[in-house]
């Protein structure tokens, strides 16, 4: 549901967006039996970005996890994919205005053997709801 003056809860917009365009299941807090649940993503809002009168800017990293690095890299292009869709549309959680690339993805160690992991960080700008 979106508020009439709110900005948009991009974490949950972002869930709904990849799980639809990417096809796996997307998490805010991981589950403690990763890998069990891989592939899938995770959606993790961080500070910074700013604020203007009219638009805000969002920072959020992604992450790809597969049981392999070749499991992961395919994955990683359906969300670079979906994420620049996601330029100048939304869903019914809100509507992103601008998506930037700030990180692209890159191969980050894990200390579970058992899975592999990617991480790409975007800032996304938005306009409250009318």
């Amino acid at each position: 549901m979106i508020v009439n003056g709110s900005w948009p809860n991009v974490e949950k917009l972002l869930v709904a967006w990849l799980k639809d365009k990417c096809g796996v299941t997307v998490y805010t807090e991981l589950p403690s039996t990763l890998d069990s649940v891989v592939p899938c993503l995770q959606v993790d809002r961080f500070p910074g970005g700013h604020g203007e009168v009219y638009d805000k800017a969002f920072n959020v990293d992604v992450t790809a996890w597969g049981a392999t690095r070749a499991d992961v890299w395919p994955l990683v292009q359906k969300v670079e994919v979906a994420m620049m869709q996601l330029n100048s549309n939304g869903n019914d959680t809100g509507f992103i205005d601008e998506v930037v690339e700030l990180n692209s993805f890159g191969d980050v160690s894990y200390a579970d053997l058992n899975v592999r992991r990617a991480v790409g960080t975007y800032q996304l700008t938005a306009r409250p709801a009318k």
